[in-house]
C-alpha cells in the first residue's frame, strides 16, 4: 500500500457518540468496526509488554514510533484494543493509537506517518498489531466554532441520543450555534445539545393526520420523496436544551449514504414549497441520514457477568408485563412480553376462547414461517414454542452465582435471595421449562398502518395462577431502571404526582385503552408541559422509560422484498405505513442536560401506557444514525387501538385482560 491509498472513515466512539476522521494502516484487511467504536485496555496482547518494557532505548518500538513522529504535530499516542461497541474479544484489534488537533495537518502527510508506523511494527514481529491516527477536536474556541461550521453536517444535531447526520434543510439560513465552553485549556468546546420535542397544538397537525385524498399534505410529501430511498418522515420541534419556543420540523430520514447533498436540497426545497403551498409557513423541512430498525435485539451468549442487572431476573420468573421472550429456536433474538388479551374466535359456528399474549411478529420472526407477503385482512396459525427469557437466563447463571459467592465471601447482605432465585434458574434449562406459551396467530403486512403483531397463547400449565385471572401488571419500583428515580424529580412536569409514588409492591396495573384522538388531540387529558401525553414503559432493552407522545402522526417505510438478482421490486412493494413517535424526555445529568430515549434494542413489543394505567399501543421501532447503535432518536408505538381494529378485521375479538 503506498500513501494515498489508506481510506479514510468516520466512525464513531462508544463512550461519548462523538465522531472523527481516522486513518487505519491495514485499510480494508482490518475487520471493519461498524457504528460505534468501543476502547479497551491492551490486555495480554505480548505487544503490550513490549510496549510497557521500553525505557527509552533508541531501538526499542516506541522510540522507533516516536522518532516517525518527528515534526509531526501530534497530541499524543497510546496501545488499546479496538473493536465495536458491545463486541465480542475476538472482534477486537490491538491499535497503536495517534491523536492530532484537526487543521494542524494534512492526510498525505498522515499517510506517510501511518504506513511508517506500520511498517515498524511489522519489522518488530507484530503484524497482527495496527496503527491508526484520528484526528482531534481543537480546544480553542474560535478554532472549534469554526470546525463546527466546516463540519455542520456532523455537529448539527449534537445532544440527540443517536447522532443523524444533516444533509440539508429548507429554508436554509445562516447557522451560527452557541458554544459551550465550560472548561477553557481542560476540555474542548462542545455545540450546546439539541432535544426534540412533541410538535404540540400546531395547524400542521390536523392538516397531516386527516389525509383527505390525493389533495392533502401527508399525500403531496410523499409525491416528493418518490425515487427517494427515505427511512421516515415525523413532524416534530427541535432546538437548542434552554430554548423553549421551539420551531416546527418537517424531518425526512433517508437511508445513510443513499442521497447526495445536492440531491437531499432539492428534496428539502421542494418538501418546503409544499409546506407553503398547504399555507405552513412556520414549518420548515430538514433531511437527515437515519435508520429505522425493529428494536429486538440479537444478543450473543454473555461473557461478561454484570451484577448489576439482576433486577430483570427478578420479573423475568413472573407473569409481569415488559419480561424479556424469545422463540425458542434462535433465543438470541430477544424482545419484550406485551399486554395480555382475551381472544374469541368462531370456527364452525364454535366460539373458543384463550389468553394470549401480544407481541411483534419480528421478534419470533425465525421461528413463523408464514407467506412470504400477508395480504390484507390475512392472518396464518402457528405452533411455535416461545420462551421467557431467552437467553438471557445464561447471563443470569452466571450473574447469581458470581453476586452470591460475593456476598458470601464479603459476608454482605444475604445470599438467600440469590441462592432462591439461582435455584429458580437452574430449574429452567432446558427450552420445555421455559416455554410459557405459543404462537397462535401472526399478521404483518400494511393497510397503511403497522400490522406487525403476533398473539402467543399462553399454557396454562407453565403458569401459577389460573389465566382467567391474569392482569396486565408491570414493575415500575426502585431498581427497575437506573434512571427511574429521575421521574420523581420531574413528577410536576409530567401531570401526575401520584403516579411517582408506587405502590408497596411495586406493581402498576394497566386497564383500559387510551384512544388515539386523545393523544393528537390531549385536550383534558392533563398533558405536560409541551402539550402532550406522558407515555411509561417496561422493556428489555431499557428497562422503565419514560417519554412524550407527539401528537402528529409518523410515516414509516421499510422495502419489504427485493429481485432475485438483489435489485429493488419498486416502492409499490415497500410497506408504508403511520405509526405514533415517542421522544426520550430530557434530564439533567452534573452540570449538563442530556436526552434518553423512550426505547432501544430489545425493547420491541414492550407495552406503553400512559400515567392512568391505560394500554397506549407497541413499541415496535427506533430511529437511529446506524444498525450498531444503541440509541433512538424517535421511538415508535403502534397503537392498540388499531391491532385490537386489525384483528377484529382479521375475524378475532381481542379485549385486554382486566
Amino acid at each position: 500500500m503506498k500513501p494515498g491509498d489508506i481510506p479514510k472513515t468516520e466512525e464513531r466512539n462508544a463512550d461519548d457518540s462523538s465522531s472523527s476522521t481516522r486513518l487505519t494502516s491495514r485499510g480494508s484487511t482490518v475487520p471493519r468496526i461498524n457504528g460505534r467504536r468501543e476502547y479497551r485496555g491492551a490486555g495480554e496482547h505480548p505487544f503490550n509488554k513490549c510496549w510497557n518494557d521500553c525505557r527509552n532505548d533508541p531501538a526499542d518500538v516506541r522510540s522507533q514510533i516516536l522518532g516517525a513522529l518527528q515534526g509531526f504535530r501530534w497530541n499524543s499516542y497510546g496501545v488499546s484494543r479496538v473493536g465495536p461497541s458491545d463486541g465480542k474479544p475476538e472482534d477486537f484489534t490491538t491499535y497503536v493509537s495517534i491523536t492530532a488537533e484537526a487543521d494542524t495537518f494534512d492526510w498525505e502527510q498522515a499517510d506517510v506517518i501511518v504506513l511508517k508506523c506500520q511498517k515498524i511494527l511489522d519489522q518488530y514481529g507484530f503484524s497482527d498489531v495496527c496503527c491508526e491516527l484520528s484526528e482531534t477536536v481543537p480546544m480553542e474556541l474560535e478554532k472549534y466554532r469554526k470546525w463546527v461550521l466546516k463540519n455542520r453536517g456532523r455537529y448539527y444535531y449534537h445532544g440527540l441520543p443517536s447522532i443523524p447526520t444533516l444533509l440539508a434543510r429548507s429554508p436554509d439560513p445562516t447557522w451560527n450555534p452557541p458554544i459551550d465552553n465550560y472548561e477553557p485549556g481542560f476540555y474542548s468546546p462542545s455545540p450546546v445539545d439539541k432535544y426534540l420535542s412533541p410538535l404540540g397544538r400546531h395547524p400542521i397537525t390536523e392538516k397531516w393526520n386527516n389525509d383527505d385524498g390525493s389533495a392533502s399534505l401527508r399525500s403531496h410529501v410523499l409525491q416528493n420523496l418518490k425515487g427517494v430511498n427515505w427511512t421516515s418522515v415525523d413532524i416534530l420541534r427541535c432546538g437548542h436544551q434552554n430554548e423553549e419556543d421551539l420551531p416546527a420540523i418537517l424531518f425526512v430520514s433517508v437511508e445513510p449514504g443513499s442521497i447526495t447533498p445536492e440531491e437531499a436540497q432539492q428534496l428539502a426545497d421542494r418538501c418546503a414549497a409544499t409546506l407553503i403551498n398547504h399555507g405552513l409557513t412556520d414549518v420548515s423541512c430538514e433531511v437527515k441520514e437515519s435508520h429505522v430498525v425493529p428494536l429486538s435485539k440479537l444478543q450473543p451468549p454473555a461473557t461478561v457477568v454484570d451484577t448489576n442487572q439482576l433486577w430483570k431476573a427478578t420479573y423475568n420468573l413472573t407473569d409481569l408485563v415488559g419480561a424479556t421472550i424469545a422463540g425458542s429456536d434462535q433465543q438470541e433474538n430477544q424482545g419484550t412480553k406485551g399486554p395480555y388479551l382475551r381472544v374469541k374466535t368462531v370456527e364452525n359456528g364454535i366460539e373458543t376462547s384463550s389468553i394470549c399474549a401480544l407481541t411483534s411478529l419480528h421478534v419470533l420472526s425465525s421461528s413463523v414461517q408464514g407467506p412470504k407477503h400477508s395480504a390484507p385482512n390475512k392472518i396464518w396459525q402457528g405452533c411455535e414454542a416461545v420462551v421467557q427469557p431467552g437467553i438471557d437466563y445464561k447471563t443470569v447463571l452466571k450473574s447469581l452465582a458470581a453476586s452470591q459467592a460475593h456476598k458470601v465471601k464479603y459476608h454482605w447482605d444475604d445470599p438467600a435471595a440469590d441462592e432462591e432465585m439461582l435455584t429458580s434458574y437452574n430449574a429452567r434449562t432446558t427450552i420445555e421449562s421455559r416455554t410459557f406459551g405459543h404462537l397462535t396467530y401472526a399478521r404483518q403486512g400494511s393497510n397503511g398502518r403497522a400490522t406487525d403483531w403476533a398473539l402467543i397463547r399462553l399454557d396454562a400449565d407453565m403458569h401459577e395462577r389460573s389465566l382467567d385471572t391474569i392482569q396486565n401488571q408491570v414493575p415500575i419500583g426502585p431498581g427497575v431502571d437506573n434512571g427511574y428515580n429521575h421521574g420523581y424529580d420531574d413528577s410536576e412536569k409530567y401531570g401526575s404526582v401520584s403516579f411517582f409514588f408506587p405502590p408497596e409492591d411495586g406493581i402498576h396495573t394497566l386497564r383500559g385503552i387510551l384512544p388515539v384522538a386523545n393523544i393528537q388531540d390531549p385536550g383534558s387529558e392533563d398533558p405536560t408541559r409541551e402539550g402532550a401525553i406522558c407515555f411509561g414503559k417496561v422493556g428489555h432493552g431499557s428497562g422503565l422509560t419514560f417519554g412524550l407522545a407527539n401528537q402528529a402522526l409518523s410515516i414509516l417505510r421499510r422495502p419489504i422484498a427485493s429481485t432475485k438478482d438483489g435489485g429493488d421490486l419498486g416502492e409499490e412493494d415497500d410497506s408504508i405505513h403511520l405509526s405514533l413517535a415517542v421522544l426520550g424526555k430530557s434530564e439533567v445529568y452534573g452540570m449538563r442536560p442530556f436526552t434518553r430515549s423512550f426505547g432501544t434494542a430489545g425493547d420491541s413489543s414492550a407495552c406503553a401506557w400512559d400515567l392512568d394505567g391505560r394500554v397506549a399501543g407497541m413499541v415496535t421501532a427506533g430511529s437511529m444514525w446506524d444498525l450498531e447503535d444503541r440509541w433512538t432518536n424517535v421511538t415508535y408505538v403502534t397503537p392498540m387501538e388499531w391491532i385490537l381494529e386489525d384483528m377484529r378485521e382479521c375475524g378475532l375479538e381481542a379485549t385486554l385482560c382486566e
